[in-house]
Formats: structure tokens, sequence, C-alpha cells
């Protein structure tokens, strides 16, 4: 390696710039609880005395003993040495021979700077015997009586070292609190150690302090805490002793000590620390910049010698807003990973105060090589400061992804690696629309323009949407490099440059010279099979799975199926949950196919690849789509999962393939370990699905880790850590997405103990299920129950979202040491989630279950009624609502259709078994499926080992007596003499647009003999919701034409409700301007005659043409038969089970049945030749039966259809995912 000089003028750009951020030494302070403070630096050598400068009187130590104390230079100055090496008769130390200074309160603080030397004894390795009284002293008070002693000591084994500090009282019975060390004292290092204590009452609490030089000088944790109960401190005074106890030499200190101090508090912040512009040399300084889905971060590269990096240092300066932009703050994190990859420092800045602030990170000793020094995270336009020590030989620094700079001082010159395998990179410039001159230069001397961006360039584009500057540069401009011929550019960069860089299409690492830069390669690794990967991490998953295919390469999975289960079963219905659809089973053979497991030299070896499909390589520093997003955990499950339906339990080679699926995704993180997708070419989002693969590495980790071989282990626990810190409050776009990095986190813990993702678990949950975002958000539940998909519910993903929450709800309160808040908080969230959807749960006379969709805000078509994600199955077990939805679930007409977590009882699974279980089927039943099902399955298999506790609740719809509902804010709902209706009327709070179709409308009508009536509904447009003819309105409405274009209610979200009369009379009033004329719409609900609802509509001012749109519920793909009739002016009726339903309004208009753009959905529609408009409904016994349906034979008393509720499509294998 090249040793390197380093100066302030290489810093250029990211030179040290804001006051205090890098500190100059900090000795103890003299405050009104000093009671002595002994500096040490007199000069006279051997030293006969010592100064205090902090106590009143000044108290003076004395040298005593024979033979000499020595002054050497210390940490703070001058500092003491000399108390060993001695003989028996010597007691070498300082001591203050005063029975009545300094006092010895019941409340103090002792602390000291303290350094074994080379010729230490360490604290492990303190002799007894032959003299020695197996500890060395640092402070002791001693007369008649010995109130206490400080010191080091062992345990007799040579390994552990501890730190003591003994009480005593004044009959001399002795209290110990010790801190066990281990081997972690090291040689030519200072450690800041402290004891306090304070009698509190009839007990004394002790508290035992040691940080090294780099972390003892701020607020700090107690390494020990103990309370001595009905122990009185004996406050005799006493002689002082430092550096020995005086008892003939039997119990030195055998190091230096530098400044001392006595205290009468109990402290616990220690504003002391080191000279660290000395320390530090190379300091470089950047300003956070927030790229798409708050990925933001900088980072070092530094090659360390012989012992590793040992230290550095980490500044911030952040301004803390009155609302912050991340809940509940962004996180800040620091950490210092080794030439492996692996974490072995770090700090969390998150909490750290407005202004500046900072820490040093210590660093055990290392190997030589490259270490990687990240920060992560942090607000926008903070500044960090990163400083490296002078033993670094050469250094680098980027952006993870992006590098803000602050004001340059003066131009400076940086130089980029280009890997061998670099085909074109773009440097985007964000930050203004005017931007000095940066250039790009290559050729022998970086002399040659590449291009540049800004000043009278043209090579540069201004791309006015994602305000930023772009410049393409590709290898025919500078070649790759070669084992000869390095390739580097240079980049200069202008005085006064204050934007931001990011580099797309190669590592992006700016060092200060060609040299360094040749010699870091961007911080890239060969590893085998010629794969070039973007770190260690990466380089160490790539060589586990060459060598696994090196080792045995058949991967091929055949397992042996039971023939059949017997009907007796036991626990069937968890039985049957790997098979059907979105079982690991089901289409296991089918999911593997397409798992690249032969060519062990392919960039995507151990993912899934479509045949004849050429994604780019990630080997290129350009990105395609995510492959294989979630493989790993389906094969996880099924290897798991221990039922004695699941012959995959075990399996060797499904083991094999998840650590493939999984260390594929390790192996292609990019230098920031993100997960890429996609190019930058178009937008600021670096990294998109990472959300799910996240949670589905971290949770198969957690699934495999007491199978995983060693190194394996090893690998994917630290890939896991660097992967799941970079997302540490990545939060995606939507709620269901920051849902699984909260997921994610809970299972990172669980996998590897580290306690920050628990934290972030817990701090991120508490805010989602809070709402913390407030109701204009697309993050947390909304207060009315469901959860914020692009700023309203959605029936989709609101069963997601819910399916989250019940995962980490089951999970987290099982943790020793949980938090039983959040854990209620928890449990409080998923009841008021099954509460406000049981609204809309409208059983129908087939057995099916249907709700209404015109509230969805993403995806038009699943209303809140379906069962697809399976948290209702796993909440059914202790809520008693989702125990209702589960046991409305009917069997499908035929199995193939079959979701195995929708089964009601241990019948139906046995059967649906004995189907999946023909040798037909088994794992080749589903054919065609570009990956392995399964996601679900461990949790499922978790969830259904639960007790059944919950006992069914009647639905809203199944009241069994008159009322009304108005507690969930933007709803109101009503059950009148057999007829339900519901009208969710806004997304209260939100924002003033939303896809979904709200208003004062009817969101439903129902009644239990016909079913739905009325069903407002999301047409089937694209985007969800588009309206270009009247077919395409499937909400309730008022509507009109102006112009030639149509326009409607309920297309903005400012409807609100109001009781005129509690119970009786409720208003919603809503407005729109679409046309260009302030138009007000009230919908009035009249309950006063329980058997007839009235429903009065009035538009204000009214315009031509202005007709009401009311959605029938109407579809031929049931088994019922419901007769329709709008014949008659001023009446409609739909007769069904029995039962007519009749509706008639006052103007006696006559009314049409419409088309709509959905199969299901037969318009209403009134001309409304006079407003207001007024509508009295009915319910009433019908001569007309015409009513089919069947018993379903399955002890639930639910009828059966020809379809399930809530199914996914084929098409949705992938979950519906966006």
């Amino acid at each position: 390696m090249k040793p390197c000089t380093f100066a302030p003028c290489l810093l250029g750009a990211l030179v040290l710039s804001i006051p205090g951020l890098l500190r100059a030494a900090v000795s103890y302070a003299v405050d009104t609880d000093t009671l002595a403070l002994w500096r040490f630096d007199e000069t006279a050598n051997p030293p006969s005395a010592y100064a205090d400068a902090g106590g009143s009187p000044a108290l003076q130590l004395t040298a005593t003993g024979i033979g000499d104390l020595q002054s050497v230079p210390g940490l703070l100055g001058r500092a003491v040495t000399g108390f060993h090496p001695q003989g028996t008769t010597d007691n070498r130390r300082l001591y203050l021979d005063s029975y009545t200074q300094p006092a010895n309160p019941s409340i103090q603080t002792f602390e000291i700077w303290v350094r074994f030397d080379d010729a230490s004894i360490l604290p492990h390795e303190t002799p007894s015997g032959s003299g020695w009284a197996n500890r060395q002293v640092l402070f002791r008070r001693a007369g008649s009586r010995q109130p206490v002693s400080f010191y080091f000591t062992d345990d007799d084994t040579g390994e552990n070292a501890r730190l003591c500090l003994e009480l005593r009282d004044a009959a001399g019975v002795s209290r110990k609190l010790f801190h066990d060390l281990g081997r972690s004292i090291e040689r030519d290092r200072w450690y800041h150690v402290a004891f306090s204590i304070r009698q509190d009452g009839s007990d004394v609490v002790a508290r035992l302090y040691l940080q090294d030089e780099f972390g003892g000088y701020d607020a700090a944790s107690p390494v020990a805490a103990g309370t001595f109960a009905s122990f009185t401190y004996d406050t005799g005074v006493f002689p002082v002793s430092i550096g020995e106890a005086g008892q003939t030499g039997i119990d030195p200190f055998t190091g230096t000590i530098d400044e001392a101090r006595l205290s009468k508090t109990e402290r616990t912040t220690f504003a002391t620390h080191p000279d660290f512009t000395t320390r530090f040399p190379t300091v470089h300084e950047g300003r956070i910049h927030f790229l798409g889905g708050n990925t933001r971060g900088l980072g070092m590269l530094a090659a360390a010698p012989a012992g590793g990096l040992r230290a550095v240092y980490i500044a911030r300066a952040t301004t803390i807003p009155a609302q912050e932009a991340i809940k509940p703050r962004p996180v800040a994190l620091a950490q210092v990973l080794d030439p492996s990859g692996r974490v072995v420092s770090h700090a969390d800045l998150t909490d750290s105060p407005g202004g500046s602030s900072s820490v040093v990170l210590s660093i055990p000793e290392g190997d030589a090589g490259v270490y990687t020094v990240s920060v992560i995270g942090g607000r926008s336009n903070d500044v960090f400061a990163i400083g490296l020590p002078d033993t670094v030989q050469a250094w680098g620094v980027r952006g993870e992804l992006s590098l803000g700079f602050p004001a340059t001082p003066a131009a400076q010159d940086y130089y980029l690696y280009l890997p061998r395998t670099w085909t074109s990179f773009k440097m985007y410039v964000y930050g203004g629309t005017t931007s000095s001159e940066i250039g790009l230069y290559a050729g022998p001397a970086y002399s040659d323009p590449v291009g540049s961006i800004g000043g009278g360039s043209s090579t540069d584009v201004w791309n006015a949407s994602l305000s930023r500057y772009e410049l393409t540069v590709s290898s025919a401009l500078v070649p790759p490099s070669t084992p000869s011929q390095p390739g580097v550019i240079r980049l200069h960069i202008p005085a006064g440059f204050n934007r931001t860089l990011v580099f797309d299409g190669i590592p992006g690492l700016l060092c200060p010279d060609a040299a360094s830069a040749i010699q870091l390669a961007g911080g890239t690794r060969e590893a085998a099979g010629g794969i070039l990967t973007a770190g260690p991490i990466q380089q160490r998953a790539r060589d586990w799975m060459w060598a696994d295919y090196q080792a045995n390469n058949d991967y091929s999975v055949a397992l042996t199926f039971p023939a059949s289960v017997p009907a007796t079963l036991a626990d069937a219905m968890r039985e049957a949950l790997p098979y059907g659809q979105y079982g690991f089973l089901s289409g296991l053979q089918s999911g593997i196919a397409n798992q690249v497991v032969s060519d062990p030299e392919n960039p995507f070896f151990g993912a899934n690849v479509a045949a004849g499909s050429s994604p780019p390589s990630w080997e290129t520093f350009h990105y395609g789509s995510l492959l294989s997003t979630f493989d790993s955990l389906p094969l996880a499950a099924a290897w798991s999962v221990p039922v004695s339906a699941n012959p995959a339990y075990g399996n060797a080679n499904l083991l094999r393939r998840s650590i493939l699926y999984a260390f594929y995704h390790l192996a292609s993180m990019d230098s920031a370990h993100l997960l890429r997708e996609g190019s930058m070419d178009s937008q600021s989002y670096p990294v998109t699905h990472a959300f799910f693969a996240y949670y589905a590495l971290a949770q198969a980790c957690y699934l495999l880790q007491g199978a995983l071989p060693p190194e394996a282990g090893a690998i994917w626990k630290d890939g896991l850590v660097a992967l799941g810190s970079k997302q540490a409050d990545f939060q995606g776009f939507q709620s269901n997405q920051w849902g699984h990095v909260m997921l994610g986190h809970l299972y990172t813990w669980l996998a590897t103990g580290e306690p920050r993702f628990l934290r972030w678990f817990e701090q991120q949950m508490t805010v989602y299920v809070e709402g913390g975002y407030g109701t204009n958000s697309k993050f947390g539940q909304h207060p009315a129950g469901y959860f914020l998909e692009e700023y309203g519910p959605d029936g989709n993903y609101d069963s997601m979202n819910f399916y989250v929450l019940v995962e980490a709800y089951d999970r987290y309160r099982e943790l020793p040491g949980h938090d039983e808040a959040l854990v209620e908080t928890m449990r409080a969230a998923i009841e008021d989630n099954l509460t406000f959807k049981s609204f809309f749960w409208l059983p129908q006379p087939d057995g099916r279950v249907v709700g209404p969709t015109a509230m969805n805000c993403r995806v038009a078509s699943i209303s809140l009624a379906a069962i697809s994600y399976p948290g209702i199955s796993m909440a059914r077990f202790e809520f008693p609502l989702a125990l209702t939805r589960h046991n409305l679930s009917i069997p499908p007409a035929t199995w193939p259709g079959q979701v195995a977590h929708q089964i009601t009882n241990d019948t139906w699974a046995v059967q649906f078994l004995n189907w999946a279980l023909a040798p037909s089927r088994r794992d080749n039943w589903f054919t065609g499926l570009n990956n392995p099902a399964g996601t679900w399955g461990a949790a499922l298999d978790h969830a259904y080992r639960l007790p059944q506790t919950a006992v069914s609740a009647a639905l809203p719809c199944e009241s069994a007596v008159n009322r009304t509902w108005s507690n969930l804010p933007g709803l109101m709902a009503w059950k009148q003499d057999g007829l339900y209706g519901v009208v969710f009327h806004s997304v209260a709070g939100g924002k003033a647009t939303v896809a979904g179709k709200l208003g004062g409308g009817p969101t439903c009508v129902w009644s239990p003999e016909t079913g739905a009536i009325i069903s407002s509904s999301q047409n089937s447009q694209s985007p969800p919701g588009a309206i270009t003819q009247e077919a395409h309105f499937a909400h309730s409405s008022v509507f009109w034409e102006n112009g030639g274009s149509l326009y409607s209610s309920g297309r903005k979200n400012n409807a609100t409700g109001q009781w005129l009369v509690p119970d009786l009379l409720y208003e919603v009033t809503e407005s729109t301007d679409a046309d260009g004329t302030d138009r007000t719409i009230t919908w009035t609900y009249d309950f006063t005659v329980p058997a007839s609802p009235v429903l009065t509509v009035s538009v204000s001012p009214a315009p031509a043409g202005l007709k009401l749109n009311l959605p029938v519920y109407s579809t031929t793909a049931d088994n019922i038969s419901e007769v329709l009739d709008a014949s008659q002016p001023g009446s409609f009726t739909f007769i069904a089970g029995g039962k007519t339903f009749a509706l008639d309004w006052d103007s006696g208009a006559a009314a049409s049945l419409e088309s709509s753009d959905l199969t299901t959905i037969r318009r209403l529609v009134i001309p409304m030749t006079a407003s207001p408009l007024q509508l009295t409904m009915s319910l009433y016994q019908s001569a007309l039966q015409g009513d089919r349906y069947r018993d379903n034979g399955y002890g639930t008393g639910r009828p059966v259809s020809g379809k399930c509720p809530g199914l996914l499509t084929e098409d949705q294998t992938g979950l519906g995912f966006r």
C-alpha cells in the first residue's frame, strides 16, 4: 500500500467549515460541586507534589514512598506514572494526609483518566500472591476505617478483568460492585473511569462508568449499577491515596494517570475529551440530500494498516424542525464496517441535539484492509463530518447515494475509478437551475475533456421535472479498467460549489489522487467465478454461492408425499396451509423452475430469470427489475413448517436454494448496501421493492438460522444488518410498504439480536398504529380504522396492511421484555380495523360476502370484504370479528380455486388435502409460475398454533335492533326494519382529491334476504375511476353533462356529515366547482319512520340535465336470481329471496336501468327534473321467490356458490404488490 500524506488542501469541497464540529481538547471543569481537581500538569521531574485546581481550600497531593514518580506527556497536558514497578517495601503513590479535607459526602463522584502502557500489567493479568493483593488501585480513602476503594482486579483466571468499587459502612461491613471487562482493556489507549454513589434513604445507589478516549466525554450510560440495600456509607473523612493504596506496594496501578476529579454530586455527564483536531487530520464534510424513498447518506472508504482503523470521528450539525418530516424523527446512524463487511462499531445519532454534536467511534483491533465508514439517514441539509486517523493509507468519499457539498472554499480535483465492467454512467447535479462548471477529464494526464455541467458547456442536460443537471459518459470515451491499465477519470469541482452529486453506473468514490482511486477500486471486490461485486459482504455472499456449487451442483428437489390423510387428521386446517393457491407446496416445482442453479458464473446465479429474458447485469452498476423479491422466504417456510403433510420440512436442497435466493440479493447490493431497482434516468428513486425483499430476507434468515452453515449464517446476518441499517426509516410510498420494512426490522432483531432494529420497529410501529402522520397522508392508520393507501382506504391494500400488522403483533407480543403499551396499541389497531371493515361485509344469500369498492384509492376491484391476504385468518383466534369474517368463507366450486387459509373446518380441510395429494397434483399442481408461492406460509403456521379464545361477534348488518352508527370519522350506518345501509362520505381530514369515490350517496344498501342491493363501486377504467362516458358512473352520485363533459358528485373529498336530529335525521353536504359553477349537494337521511327510510337529494344550483345514479348490485355470476324493475315511473323494485326492496320518488319521473362497465353493477338512473328529490325505501314480503341457492354442507350454515369471495386471480401471484 502506498502511504499518503494528508493536508487540508486535499480536502477541497469537504474541508471542515462548521465551527465546533471538530473539537479541541477539553479538560475537567471546575464547578460548584467540585471538591478537588488534580490536573497533574506540573513539569518538575520527579514530581514531589500536585496542586488542586478545583477545591476550596486547595488540596495538594504529595508523592510518597520509596523511589520516584514521573511526569510524562498525557492526554490533556502532563500526566503521572511510576506507581509500578516497585519492591514489596515500596508504596509509591499520591497521598493527601488529611482527616478534614476533602469531604467524603454520601453523594459523590470520582473520575479519572488512565492508560496502560507497554510495560503495564493489563487488568486481566493482575497478579496475586508474591506480594500482590490482586488489585490495581486508582482511588482509596483509608485510616482507622476504609470507606471506599476503587480499583482494577481480575477473577484469578487470567481471562477476565474487573472494575470494582468497594464501599464500607462505619462498622466495616463491605459491599462491592463489579463490572466484568474480559480482555477488552488495551495498552496505549486512554480510558475514562468513574464511580458515583448516592445514599438513598437506607440504601446506597452505586454506578460505574468506563469508556475509552474516544467515548468518555459526553452523556454516558453506566457500565454497571447496583443498589446496596440496608447499607449506610461511611462518610468519615480519611486520607486520600491515588495510584496505590499505601500498603507496602502490593496493589499499585501499573500505568499512567491523568486528570482526576472528586465531586459532591452524582454526575452522569463527563464533559472531557482529548484533542480531536490532531487525532483526525483527514476530515470530510457532506450535506444530506434526500432522494426518493428517504434514501440518503454519505460514507468514506479508508485503507488501514495492520491493527485496523481503530477510531473515526463523526460530527453532526442539524436543525430540529417544529414538525419532523419522518416520524417520530429521522434515523441518523454512523457505523464502521471492517474489511469483511461486518459492522464493528456504530453509534445511533438520532437523538443528538440541535446544533453541533460529535462522537468518536472506537473500533476493536482488526486486520489491515479497506474499512467502510457510513453515515445513514439524518435530516435534509444536515451536515456530517467524518474524521479519519493519521494511520489511514488511502481514502475516498462518496454519496450513499447522494453527496451534498457545503460551499467549497477552493476549487478541488477528485479521481473516480471506472471498473472493468462499466459501460456508461450518468452524473446528476441536484440543487438549482444554474451551476458553475463541473468538468470530467481523462487521458494519461487526466486533462482531456470528457464532459461538463454548467458554464459554457453543451454536454449537459437540464431536467426541469427532476430539478437536476444530467451528464452521460460512455465507455467509448473512457476505456474500462484492465489489469495493466486501470480506468480513472478526474472530476473538477469549482470553488463555491454547494450542490449535490449522484453517480449512477459507477461506484462514485471520490479520491484525492489517481493512486488512491486505483488502490481502493471504488470499493469493488472480485468474487469467485469472475464476478465483480460492489463490496466485501457482496463478495463473501458470491464466494459462498460459488463454493456451494463446486461442492455439490445437484439442487433438485424430490419430495415424498403421503398418499392421503385420514378423516380424523388432527389440526387439519393447519395441515392444509402448505397447499392450494399461495401455498408453498402446490406450485413448488414450477416456482423454482426458473431459478438459475446451473451457471455459477452468471450474475443472476440464485435468482429466478424467465426463459428468454436478459436483464441488465448489476455488474455494470446498472439495474433492472428486482428479481426473486420474496423467493427465499417461501422455501424457508417450506423447510421450516413442521406439519405431517409437509414433505418439504427439513429438505436440504430447499435450504440451499433459499440461501441462493437470499445471497443473490446480498451479492447484487450496490456499494451503499441498497437493493437497487431500475434506472434513475427518469426518476430519483434508487430503490422501490426493497421493502418487500428486506422483509423476506429477514424472516427467512430467522426461520433458517439454526440450520445455516456457520459461514452462510454469518454472511446472511452481516448482510441483513447492512441492508436493514440502510433501510432504517425507509417507508416506501404507501402504508403497506412501510409495514413490510417494520416487519423486516422485527425479524432482523429476531435473527441477529441487534438492538437498534427492535428499537426502530417499536418506534415506527407506534407511529403507524397511532396515525402519527395525520389523516392527509399515505402512511399509517386513519382514526376511522382503515390503513391509508394513496391518501385513503383500499380493499386490497387494507388486507395487506392488516396481514402485516397481525403478523407483527403475533411475533412481537411473544418477545420477552416487549413494550406492553405497544402491544395494547397494536391490539386496539387490529380491533379498529376490523370494526371499520365489518360495516362493509355483506353476506349474500348464496354464501358469498361482497362489499362496495367506491372508496378504493388504489385497486378498484377488491373490496374490504375480501379475504385475500391472510390477516383475518390469523387474527381469528383472538379477535371476534375476524372469526366472524373467517367463518363466512365458503368452498370454491372447484378445488383449484382453493386458498387454504379460507378453510373454516377440518372436514373441508381433509377433503381438500386428499384432493391436493393426488399424484398428478402435489408439488406440480400449479404450473407457469414465475416465482415460488408461500410467502405467508410460516406466519400462517405460527398463527394457527394459537389457542382459539375468540367467539364470533355479530356484524353491524346483522343487528337485531334498529339503530345507527356514526362514531367513525366519515361514516354513518343504519339498520331499520330489515334494511341496512352505509354512507362512507369522506376521508375525514384527508387530501382534497383522492382516487376513491366518496360523497353522501348511499355506499351500500342490503337486506339479509336480498343481499346487496346498492353497492357503490369503482369502475374498471384506468387510471382507477376515470370517467369519460355515463357507463363509467359506478358510484352513487348525481351527474350531469356540460359542454360535452361529464361531471358528478363524489369526486372531491370535501363532504361533511352531521346529525340534524340525533339518530333520526343525518345530513351530508359536499360541493363541486368542476364545471366552473360552485354547486352544493346535500344528502339527507330520515329514519323517523323505520319501515320507510327517506333519502332527500338536493343540488344547488341545479344544472340542466341533472340525474341521480344509484349502482344496483346484480350479476349472473352467482346463484341468485334477482328481478329488477324500473318500468313504473317514480318507482324501482329489487326482488330476491322472497323480499321486495322498493324505492319510490316524489317526482314521478321515469327511471331507467343502464349498464355500467362492471359486470356486477346495473345503474338506476333517475332524472332530477326538480331539486330536491325525495326517495322512500321499503322492504316487504314478495310473492315472487325467484332465488336458487344451496347449503354448502360444511357445517357453517352458509350457502355455496361457484365463486369464492376475495380470491386473487392467477395473474396476481405477485400478490398485487405495487
